[in-house]
């Protein structure tokens, strides 16, 4: 699943099969308020995204939403209120949802319970971490990127007990991460050698290895389910 905009028409959510005569892709519906990152249910059955809303009258915010990819409606549905999210993740099992928040320029980690729609904040608001992109780790732990009070983008682990613990310290940045299958290694854009390209991380030895090596810049990667291939948004002179 991804988003498309072909300057001609708004930006629409698509589902896409690789098949062997090639891509199959259909559109499911409009970013009405907008689409964050869009991610499946474990079973594949619902599509999950961040999308703006009403809530009341007078108040518009991204809050979360899911789609049936069975009954395919015309739009999504909200599963939170006011909560103004953006990023997310769904749980191994498909029961809850990592979201970042946002409030006067600080930033919380916060799950939610995909049933109830009830929210817990696991990261309290902070300035000191600007939060982005939480990915479950499946053992009660966090990998999420954060810059820092230092202007450092780089990935850290929330433990179990909630204490944060830095994997990565270098002046570059680290964005986009996303999980291999078995969910010990990390994938992850930095710009390190001054382009971006796609890095891997051995969550549990902290060892490191470049994955692409691009001239135009390399995002957003996502590990297909057998672990051996990636794909990314790439950058070239066009």
């Amino acid at each position: 699943a991804y988003k498309r905009n072909d300057g001609y028409e708004s930006t629409h959510v698509h589902l896409a099969r690789l098949t062997a005569r090639g891509w199959d892709s259909r559109k499911l519906f409009r970013c009405y308020g907008g689409c964050g990152r869009v991610a499946f249910s474990p079973d594949g059955s619902t599509l999950y995204l961040i999308g703006g809303r009403w809530f009341g009258k007078h108040r518009f915010y991204r809050d979360l939403l899911k789609y049936d990819l069975k009954t395919r409606p015309r739009q999504p549905v909200r599963v939170t209120g006011g909560l103004r999210a953006r990023e997310l993740d769904i749980s191994p099992d498909g029961s809850s949802a990592l979201v970042i928040t946002g409030f006067w320029g600080s930033t919380a980690l916060v799950e939610v319970d995909l049933t109830s729609g009830a929210s817990k904040t696991l990261i309290p608001l902070s300035k000191d971490l600007q939060l982005n992109q939480p990915r479950y780790l499946g053992d009660g732990r966090i990998i999420v990127s954060s810059q820092s009070s230092g202007g450092w983008r780089d990935l850290w682990v929330r433990e179990a007990d909630g204490a944060m613990k830095r994997l990565t310290r270098t002046p570059a940045r680290e964005i986009g991460v996303t999980l291999s299958p078995d969910r010990k290694t990390a994938y992850y854009s930095s710009d390190r050698e001054d382009v971006w390209n796609i890095y891997a991380l051995d969550i549990g030895t902290g060892e490191e290895w470049q994955v692409t090596r691009v001239l135009g810049g390399a995002f957003n990667p996502s590990v297909s389910p057998d672990g051996g291939k990636v794909i990314f948004n790439a950058y070239g002179r066009r």
